[in-house]
């Protein structure tokens, strides 16, 4: 790709990779963008081939609120290779909180690889109320969780959820406490949340959604 010529938006022609940056840095300033400048903030978050420039690009979105930009930071979040802009575009979906946005963040959720960027996810997810609402979804998750970090921040929901038993299975909570067990750097407290609280599931004879089962 030529870097000089790739822009459509006249406000791009011509501008290299740090006349770009420059740029956009500048918009944080105004109080209000017109369409060109937000189509052209949209163009370098989906094509620009320098990740800072595209990372600072969702910057200003997520910064001026430009709901109008919320299906190109569903892209980049699912799509962009630099784990510093799908974190940029998780915050800004989670600040917009605008229910479309739900299915892509759950997809984002389970193939993400960077935890910084799996924790936004989360904190977008918990504005909905997706984790209470979704306990089919919630337990998929945490199949597939293996840090410890955001292990907290789930053993956290959880207790939350507890009371009302909108919480998955007890074996899919006791699993991703043996699961963060086996790494050296996972706290023995929070093995323990997860299993007092898999334990507490157990004992009521519920499978986390309320509805009563067989114990195996």
């Amino acid at each position: 790709m030529n870097t000089m010529t790739w822009a459509q938006n006249p406000l791009l022609k011509g501008l290299d990779a740090f006349q770009r940056v420059r740029w956009i840095k500048q918009l944080a300033n105004k109080k209000e963008l017109d369409h060109i400048e937000i189509d052209a903030l949209q163009e370098i978050l989906s094509r620009d081939p320098y990740p800072e420039a595209r990372a600072i690009s969702g910057e200003i979105l997520k910064l001026h609120q430009l709901e109008i930009a919320r299906e190109t930071l569903e892209n980049a979040l699912l799509e962009d290779d630099f784990f510093e802009v799908r974190l940029i575009a998780a915050e800004a979906l989670g600040q917009f909180l605008k229910e479309d946005s739900i299915t892509v963040l759950k997809e984002a959720l389970l193939e993400e690889d960077h935890v910084l960027v799996r924790k936004a996810i989360i904190q977008a997810l918990q504005g909905f109320g997706e984790f209470e609402r979704d306990v089919a979804f919630f337990e998929k998750a945490l199949e597939k969780e293996d840090d410890p970090l955001i292990g907290e921040i789930y053993a956290d929901i959880l207790e939350t959820l507890l009371p009302h038993r909108k919480v998955p299975s007890f074996k899919a909570i006791r699993r991703i406490g043996y699961r963060l067990g086996y790494l050296e750097e996972t706290p023995k407290e929070l093995v323990n949340r997860f299993m007092d609280i898999a334990s507490v599931i157990e004992a009521d004879g519920k499978n986390g959604i309320g509805e009563k089962k067989s114990i195996d």
